[in-house]
């Protein structure tokens, strides 16, 4: 059947089923390979040591200078002949002291000074002229201050410890004797610097004063409030609001249009009472003559409402405006229709209603286009008066700019004529030098050098350090080079199988041992059931029930096999045994390890009889199964006799019906056989049992030997339950997080160190180790061979048992 994955298998308790994570394990390869980082550390402190001896010392003095402009405005215009005329006072940076200090011209000055004394420093032995100005260069620093721009902080670097504050001592006094030099040489070029900006700006000047006289000539739309807005923007508004008007009773026309129609295509009633409401509208001649006075006074009052408004327009833009020609001939309109309709009121109440209605239409269509080319009108008039508007602010807008260039300008000039006339005609230089220049301020002298290099401490811990990382990496490599597995989770990776259970090393001294027991102190589960590997054994016994639950059969029948020789299966394998055997279970343990066989004298059982002369026909298997004194519950069936053929025996038919008989009369049947890469013994077994269990120790290229075994199984089709890690606490470097260090000492499976290979023809003499019982072998009745599987009491040990 085909094996579940890890991450498929049942959590059960003592199960280490666990999704391995892809991480390097740092803590577990320091812990493997700790001499190989132990050495490196001590090697690379003995280099650190060698290194602090050899390297010549180093030695470093320390000053501190102020340098701050006498005036920052002087020193501001010595760096700009042109000022630009928007120039940002944060963009206007200080002198960069710390880069001119550290400069080759600087530095060659000093050391040329006093007939290039400096020189000849012991330092700068045996080196030309131009190296030791290559070397001071790269030995001086000099850092500007984060918190004080004016301050700096020097450093040099020197192999005498009296020579580095000599020549640093020998700088700080040449910058400082420059500096003066320098502006006692310039105070005459300032000076002519100063007059040729008064004359470019006052140039400047006078460009802005012609734009602004320019400009002034386009911006000369009339004012009308103090807030600066010209009538352009007041004439929009009146014609935004006009054009509102107009579209209102454009709107209200056609509207009327309609309902005259509609009113057409009725009765007569529907038209009489359409032009009701268009005489309320004025739309028709009223009939009565109060109404109609009263209508006359209501266009009398429009009409002289337009003429005030004709005479505040005509005194804002004057009568030859196009708003006040437009006002002017709607004025004239309202005037024509008021006469018009006093006219023909008297002849309106004589006619039909269809032809009052159809008056209407007409009078309407005529205003609807009078209202459209007044509308039209109002939008080409809006769109000049905004374009002009637009026009008119972008001349504001460069006024403005204008205006701040001019006080801008102004102010330069200002203060250029300013210290122009603080200059005295008779004493211009000494004056002007007064004001210019830098106050330098020595705040701390060079000192005696101090060493900084090397320094003991930090050499050693380097080199201690350097070492344990390359022989740290050393270890990793010889670490991936290791075929042993370190972790549980490199288990479970690379076998692809849950690790079901860690089995300390058993300690086999007598004083461990039940007095004048015939069992085998490797069986620690009958010895000693308290003790943490008897809980081991548990747990594996627990993962067995859970895993015959999840699959939802019993595991009844059990292989206990392991890849290669040494790796303590048959004491795991009498161990579960007996541990499920305490849980209530009838178990049969059987050997049928037929090169080398140990259950027997592991229990005191020597028969010449087992499961080899089952195997070759010479024994029923009722009569080769003894029944354990000490164990209730448990029965084992012996090898036997070493038949001269146990790859022949193993591959018997009569296998397949033993297997299937045994699983019928016991609970468990677990059954030991040899190694699976030692002989082909286990093969058949394996193929015909319920569970597998794969034991294996930590040791030289187990990696390899448990992935060979486990294909080998895999091919056969057997269902591998899990894996178990015998004798932990033995190896070092297995599981940084996985030792018991309480079960290092005593028993370590020393008896399965086999010194021996299995196959053909590889008999062993009987075991002599112990003390070994004579037992009749007693026959499972009928009566016992009928008895059904039992649940485990209530008062079973401590453990979790389940049953299907």
């Amino acid at each position: 059947m085909d094996n579940l994955r890890p991450m498929q298998q049942p959590l059960v308790p003592g199960s280490f089923d666990v999704a391995p994570e892809n991480r390097f394990d740092f803590w577990g390869v320091l812990n493997r390979r700790k001499w190989i980082v132990f050495l490196g550390l001590v090697c690379g402190t003995l280099l650190g040591l060698l290194y602090h001896y050899q390297t010549p010392p180093t030695y470093q003095s320390r000053a501190t200078v102020r340098i701050e402009p006498k005036d920052p405005l002087v020193n501001q215009l010595q760096r700009y002949q042109r000022t630009p005329l928007n120039p940002n006072p944060e963009e206007i940076l200080p002198i960069r002291h710390d880069k001119i200090i550290d400069s080759e011209m600087i530095v060659k000055k000093c050391l040329e000074a006093n007939d290039g004394r400096l020189f000849q420093l012991a330092s700068f032995a045996g080196m030309t002229r131009e190296d030791i100005v290559l070397r001071v260069l790269e030995d001086l620093e000099i850092v500007p201050d984060r918190e004080d721009r004016y301050l700096y902080q020097l450093s040099f670097n020197s192999l005498k410890q009296e020579d580095s504050n000599i020549f640093l001592n020998a700088l700080v006094q040449t910058y400082n004797d420059s500096l003066k030099d320098k502006f006692r040489h310039e105070t005459q070029n300032v000076t002519q610097l100063l007059k040729n900006m008064k004359s470019t700006f006052e140039t400047d000047y006078q460009t802005v004063m012609k734009e602004l006289e320019e400009n002034a000539k386009l911006y000369t739309a009339p004012r009308i409030n103090d807030r600066g807005e010209n009538i352009l923007n007041a004439g929009i508004l009146q014609l935004q609001a006009r054009a509102r008007t107009t579209k209102e009773r454009l709107s209200s026309l056609q509207t009327a249009k309609m309902r005259a129609e509609e009113a057409l295509a009725g009765t007569t009633k529907d038209m009489e009472t359409q032009i009701s409401v268009f005489q309320q509208q004025n739309l028709v001649p009223v009939s009565s003559p109060n109404q109609q006075v009263l209508v006359d006074a209501r266009l009398d009052q429009l009409i002289s409402g337009m003429e005030i408004n004709l005479m505040k327009l005509k005194s804002v833009f004057g009568s030859g405006h196009k708003d006040v020609k437009a006002m002017q001939s709607e004025l004239d309109a309202w005037r024509e229709y008021a006469e018009e309709k006093k006219n023909s009121s008297a002849s309106i109440n004589q006619m039909e209603p269809a032809v009052v209605l159809q008056r209407v239409i007409i009078y309407c269509n005529q205003m609807i286009a009078e209202e459209q080319a007044k509308l039209e009108s109002d939008f080409k008039e809006l769109e000049l008066v905004t374009n002009e508007a637009k026009a008119m602010e972008l001349i504001a807008a460069k006024q403005r700019l204008l205006e701040e260039r001019k006080a801008f300008a102004q102010n330069l000039l200002n203060d250029t004529r300013h210290k122009i006339l603080e200059l005295d005609p008779s004493e211009t230089l000494a004056s002007f030098a007064q004001d210019l220049g830098f106050n330098f301020q020595l705040l701390q002298v060079a000192n005696l050098g101090e060493r900084i290099w090397p320094i003991m401490p930090i050499v050693l811990a380097a080199g201690g350090i350097l070492g344990a990382l390359l022989s740290f990496g050393l270890g990793v490599l010889v670490d991936m080079a290791d075929k042993t597995f370190h972790n549980p989770e490199e288990i479970i990776k690379n076998l692809s199988l849950p690790l079901i259970g860690h089995i300390p090393v058993i300690n086999q001294s007598k004083r461990y041992q039940i007095e004048n027991s015939l069992i085998d102190g490797s069986v620690c589960t009958y010895h000693r059931p308290k003790s943490q590997n008897s809980e081991s054994f548990r747990a594996i016994r627990t993962a067995l029930y859970f895993n015959s639950q999840s699959k939802g059969h019993d595991n009844s029948v059990i292989q206990v096999t392991s890849p290669t020789p040494g790796d303590g299966k048959s004491t795991v394998a009498a161990n579960l045994a007996v541990s499920i055997a305490q849980s209530g279970k009838r178990v049969l343990l059987v050997d049928a390890d037929m090169r080398r066989p140990r259950l027997g004298s592991v229990f005191g059982i020597s028969s010449k009889e087992g499961f080899a002369t089952v195997m070759s026909g010479e024994s029923l298997w009722k009569d080769v199964i003894f029944e354990c004194e000490e164990i209730e519950g448990l029965s084992i069936m012996p090898c036997g006799a070493k038949p001269s053929n146990p790859a022949e025996l193993s591959t018997s038919p009569q296998l397949k019906m033993l297997i299937a008989q045994l699983r019928e009369h016991f609970d468990y049947v677990i059954i030991d056989t040899p190694p699976v890469l030692a002989v082909t013994d286990p093969c058949p077994i394996a193929a015909r049992v319920d569970g597998v269990v794969l034991a294996i120790r930590i040791k030289k290229n187990v990696r390899t030997s448990a992935e060979r075994s486990v294909e080998i199984l895999r091919n056969l089709g057997a269902n591998i339950v899990g894996v178990v890690v015998n004798g932990v606490g033995a190896q070092t470097g297995y599981g940084s997080q996985y030792t018991y260090s309480a079960y290092r000492s005593g028993y370590a499976y020393n008896e399965y160190g086999y010194g021996y290979g299995y196959g053909y023809g590889n008999h062993y003499t009987d075991d002599t180790k112990g003390a070994v019982r004579q037992k009749t072998p007693r026959l499972v009745s009928s009566a016992a061979a009928a008895k059904p599987k039992v649940a485990p009491d209530d008062d079973s040990p401590i453990d979790l048992d389940i049953e299907d």
